[in-house]
């Protein structure tokens, strides 16, 4: 298995709800998790659920607040697959419940979907090395 640090480092993060102004930050806790990868066509990926699930908090500026936070925690199993590429580990529509901040700025209704790709995916166990898919 793959533990998932803190930090984990979000590089560009979107919200489409039309009071949002800006995405000024994304912090992602409840880390380590822990990626368990499968040896089976398309690598799949799963997040093993740790002690605390997965959860990714979002501040937004909107046209009615200077600063809205809000909190989304990972549904159980948070799936995905490794490819060959720039950023081969991927999630797609996974689901993300709705724990803190007001509808509608954090999204329309209590779920929103992550869809995410990372590089570089590093073995603190072999000396840092990268973790690559072959």
């Amino acid at each position: 298995m793959i533990q998932l640090l803190n930090p984990l480092t979000i590089s560009a993060c979107t919200d489409n709800a039309p009071t949002v102004t800006g995405v000024t930050g994304v912090a992602v806790t409840n880390l380590p998790q822990f990626l368990q990868v499968i040896g089976a066509g398309s690598f799949p990926l799963q997040i093993v659920p740790g002690p605390a699930p997965l959860q990714i908090a979002v501040t937004l500026s909107t046209t009615t607040a200077p600063s809205v936070v809000c909190t989304y925690q990972a549904a159980v199993p948070t799936s995905g697959n490794t490819a060959l590429g720039s950023s081969p580990w991927r999630f797609v529509n996974q689901a993300f419940r709705l724990i803190s901040g007001p509808l509608p700025v954090c999204g329309t209704s209590g779920t929103s979907y992550l869809t995410a790709s990372y590089s570089p995916v590093i073995d603190t166990s072999a000396g840092g090395a990268n973790v690559y898919v072959n």
